[in-house]
């Protein structure tokens, strides 16, 4: 696998400072413009991937962090902030949790389910569509006589 370069090797660095593409995009030195696109071409190149990975299971050893621990702790947190009532934590805790097993790419779900696994009428579900729509009525269109463009204007 070839080598990241400079730039992009600075744009792993700065994003596993705080997780945010854009702003490790401009830190990274890529233009103000074109940032936020830029960081996602980047995240979705596989060695860019690689990476990140890498550097975060470094973070992990250095810190002495499991994602066993950490999920756990989030578990607890979770917990302890719903049995309070302080339920944006809780949810926050859990979205955290879900992050990381992948469920969440950036603010979007990505958990997809292959078509192959989907039954017909799951899929026309998810597309809105029903299995046997009614006929849909096309209106006939409407036709001018020629030389008439409608309500005594002159064609120019």
């Amino acid at each position: 696998m070839r080598e990241l370069t400079a730039k992009q090797r600075r744009f792993v660095d700065e994003y596993l400072i705080d997780l945010n593409a854009t702003r490790a995009a401009l830190r990274a030195g890529y233009s103000r413009r074109s940032a936020g696109q830029q960081a996602s071409r980047l995240l979705r190149q596989p060695r860019i991937a690689e990476a990140v990975r890498d550097g975060q299971d470094r973070l992990a050893k250095r810190a002495r962090l499991s994602a066993r621990e950490v999920l756990g702790r989030l578990a607890e947190l979770r917990d302890a902030a719903a049995a309070k009532g302080q339920y944006a934590v809780a949810l926050r805790a859990e979205e955290l949790r879900g992050r990381h097993i992948g469920m969440f790419a950036g603010e979007k779900q990505v958990r997809i389910p292959r078509l192959e696994d989907m039954t017909e009428e799951e899929i026309l579900a998810t597309l809105g569509l029903d299995k046997n729509p009614a006929p849909s009525v096309v209106p006939k269109p409407r036709t001018r006589s020629p030389g008439r463009t409608g309500k005594g204007k002159k064609r120019l």
